[in-house]
């Protein structure tokens, strides 16, 4: 494992895991749903339609809707696809169907930033119309302002370094690829699993801190936010400066080198966090969404992004989703999207069942979850904040149609409350209820 070839270093920021679950007595209405959650295992079944195989993950989303229309109350939202909205080009957040007020009125126990705490959400409904992806942006005030949101980032680094040994090796090196000691899908569990610090800021080194805001500012075209932080670790053992990957057929090998540089901290904002998870879950139903075979430092013209090939391989995004499974229990983005998430859509009377039977039900077992959360608290703003970014397929829900979307949200709050995880896991429900009614169980029986 490669995170034991590093030495790691001391900050001055307490960084905690995704999988703290201690909860403040506040003025929450909701603290009896905190502490049914707070008693759940930490690891959830898996789907039951899953392959043990590992053969033919899901890496598509089978849903289908009539209309890019959507009726929620006496409301229509008019969804767009990749066309209308051009996300190859700035300013798309401008032209995708927005209501990025619809959560203003959604309660985290307490009116949002009072008292210092606020709450940033953005839910992308997606609806497959005529086999094409269709999006809406549910959002509040917060869902533009960059902030720090903690481990969840990790998995952008990952991203962006997979582009980059893509983009550098003509598409020989990649997701399936190995090195000295050990391959990267098997560097997804631990990074997951403990979310570590470590091995999060090395894949950030191997990206490049300013190529990765480059990525962020050119790529998914969010100017004016910075990716070129670390998790406080900045320096590893020396072998791993300059390493050598193998490609999966054993017929090519590059040395890349990395950069421990760093440009910025790490400020994001959840319309971004969304966005990029959005794109690894349609992924190649969408295809104009992907990293391109570019330099994303150089200007590129809208010719060229439009005929580049993606970077991005189905093995880069089933390394980013699965990790090693099935040889790993739960690899990749699967540890968060199955130890919490899928919880929340059952009820209170189901948590710590072996079995998610509500999904299974509605679903055929069909249903995948994949998510990366993060925690916090920061000695030097008094904060403490839980982020949490998804991506989420319910085949055969609300009403056969299916539900599918990739969200992301954060909660800030004084760090004399403790984390907030059990606050945010409760608005969370309230926000699936409001996209979704009725979509989440509201009986035992089974």
């Amino acid at each position: 494992m490669i995170s034991s070839k590093f030495r790691k270093m001391t900050v001055s920021v307490s960084l905690v895991t995704a999988s703290i679950v201690s909860f403040s007595c506040g003025s929450d209405s909701d603290l009896q749903e905190q502490a049914d959650i707070q008693g759940i295992p930490d690891n959830g079944p898996l789907p039951a339609g899953l392959s043990r195989s590992g053969q033919g993950l899901p890496l598509s989303c089978n849903t289908q809707s009539v209309s890019a229309t959507r009726v929620l109350g006496n409301k229509k939202f008019d969804y767009k696809d990749s066309t209308a909205a051009n996300f190859l080009a700035p300013d798309w957040e401008k032209r995708v169907g927005s209501d990025f007020n619809f959560f203003d009125d959604v309660s985290v126990g307490e009116p949002t930033n009072k008292n210092n705490v606020q709450f940033s959400i953005v839910l992308i409904d997606i609806r497959n119309v005529n086999g094409k992806p269709h999006y809406f942006y549910y959002g509040n005030a917060n869902h533009s302002k960059p902030t720090e949101n903690w481990s969840s980032t990790k998995m952008l680094g990952v991203g962006m370094a997979l582009h980059r040994l893509r983009q550098e090796s003509g598409g020989k090196i990649g997701g399936d690829s190995t090195f000295a000691g050990g391959s990267i899908r098997n560097d997804m569990d631990p990074l997951n699993n403990t979310s570590s610090n470590v091995l999060g800021g090395w894949y950030k080194a191997l990206a490049g801190p300013a190529a990765a805001t480059r990525m962020v500012n050119n790529w998914l075209n969010r100017k004016g936010e910075n990716f070129g932080g670390f998790y406080g670790v900045g320096a590893w053992d020396a072998g791993w400066y300059d390493v050598k990957f193998t490609s999966a057929d054993k017929k090519s090998a590059q040395n890349f080198k990395i950069d421990d540089n760093a440009t910025s901290g790490n400020e994001l904002s959840v319309l971004t966090q969304a966005e990029f998870m959005k794109r690894v879950g349609v992924n190649f139903r969408d295809e104009a969404q992907l990293p391109k075979m570019v330099n994303y430092a150089q200007p590129q013209s809208l010719a060229a992004l439009q005929s580049a090939k993606p970077s991005w391989t189905k093995e880069d995004i089933t390394t980013m989703l699965y990790g090693n499974y099935p040889e790993g229990e739960r690899g990749g983005m699967m540890y968060d999207g199955l130890r919490d998430l899928p919880r929340n859509f059952q009820h209170k009377g189901h948590l710590g069942a072996p079995k998610h039977t509500h999904l299974d039900r509605i679903s055929g077992g069909k249903w995948v979850s994949f998510a990366k959360g993060g925690s916090g608290c920061s000695t030097s703003r008094f904060k403490c904040e839980e982020v949490l970014m998804s991506y989420v397929c319910i085949p055969g829900a609300n009403g056969g149609e299916g539900v599918e979307f990739a969200m992301a949200a954060r909660l800030s709050v004084p760090d004399s409350q403790g984390s907030p995880l059990g606050r945010l896991w409760v608005t969370y429900q309230k926000v699936i209820d409001k996209v979704y009614p009725g979509l989440r169980e509201k009986a035992t029986t089974p």
